[in-house]
């Protein structure tokens, strides 16, 4: 992550950029403006919304050494300002909107116009437009690579029988041979019925495999 520090009005604000050149807050510094208090965060934003990150790892000092930092995303900065009741918070808005984001989004995902958004009503559009497009993107990665039983889950193939399920995945595996198409996969550990956990291989597949597999398995 990139760090930039932004000064608003006297108050150092750091802001990171990710690898998908999204912004991340410091919640920290954030809740010193709007005077929130940053002890339950947990409480007042949705589990998307804020995420821990070791200080050192994103170019942070710490007096204590490595301490962990909660960032905020942007529909997580809308919440936080939305309950505040410090007079400034419109003032802080509309210089997240004026400066911050521009100047982090220099182009991809800004949105032209944004920082004439005056009321809370265009605000709460915009975070709601900022969380789909996450949601989608999320959606495309999960359909990028599935394992035959997210496919299953996915499409509430659920009547499918284990020789079937495993007839399936025998069949994805064919059909990516026949296009050249090598498949990863992912350890995960299970936890077995006689509550032990192991660690397990899963072959993931490209969705359109799965789907043209399905069909030669209900033919």
């Amino acid at each position: 992550m990139n760090l930039q520090i932004f000064n608003f009005n006297g108050m150092n604000h750091r802001v990171l950029k990710d690898e998908n050149g999204d912004p991340w807050f410091v919640a920290k510094d954030a809740c010193a403006i709007l005077n929130i208090d940053t002890s339950n965060l947990s409480k007042v934003l949705d589990i998307d919304e804020v995420k821990t990150v070791h200080c050192t790892a994103i170019g942070i000092a710490h007096k204590k050494g490595n301490q962990m930092v909660a960032i905020v995303n942007e529909p997580g900065l809308y919440s936080l300002i939305f309950k505040s009741r410090k007079p400034e918070a419109k003032q802080f808005k509309r210089w997240v909107t004026h400066t911050v984001l521009p100047s982090i989004r220099k182009t991809g995902g800004y949105i032209y116009g944004e920082e004439n958004c005056e009321s809370e009503e265009e605000l709460v559009l915009r975070a709601m437009r900022v969380l789909h497009n996450k949601v989608e993107e999320q959606r495309k990665k999960i359909e990028e690579n599935l394992s035959v039983q997210a496919y299953i889950g996915f499409h509430k193939h659920s009547y499918l029988t284990h020789r079937d399920k495993i007839r399936l995945g025998k069949l994805a595996v064919k059909k990516a041979s026949e296009y050249g198409i090598e498949l990863p996969r992912e350890h995960r550990e299970v936890i077995n019925k006689w509550g032990t956990v192991k660690d397990t291989s899963i072959r993931l597949y490209p969705k359109h495999i799965l789907d043209e597999a399905w069909k030669e398995l209900s033919y």
